[in-house]
């Protein structure tokens, strides 16, 4: 993992700490877009309704990098991506460069909560 890899051991930690209605909600709230909003008149569950929309739209996205480009199914079986917290900064570092305006660290924690192997069958 290029970085700091402590920093992005913490990052990853805190965002899977995370429930994942709050996962989805800081997701909502970070879509670009949201600048021109005052957040604090969305309800939580605009934010997450809003998050799942992302999520569907970028579905083909996280699962080519994941599943097909990182080759998922074979990455898993190496011990050190046992390790929630060292598979959650991987994830974030494989995908990060390419998500525009989210942070990488709250889609790769919701995407583990809700089981890559729903994304990666």
């Amino acid at each position: 993992m290029p970085g700091n890899q402590h920093e992005s051991l913490d990052a990853a930690k805190a965002k899977l700490a995370l429930p994942e209605n709050a996962l989805l909600e800081e997701l909502g709230a970070s879509i670009e877009g949201s600048e021109a909003i005052d957040l604090r008149t969305i309800k939580p569950e605009v934010l997450r309704q809003r998050a799942l929309r992302w999520f569907d739209a970028h579905q083909g996205f996280l699962r080519q990098k994941i599943c097909v480009d990182w080759n998922y199914k074979e990455k898993i079986k190496d011990p050190r991506y046992q390790d929630r917290l060292f598979l959650a900064a991987a994830l974030a570092d494989l995908v990060g460069g390419s998500l525009k305006g989210v942070s990488p660290f709250t889609v790769v924690a919701f995407l583990l909560k809700r089981g890559l192997e729903k994304l990666c069958p």
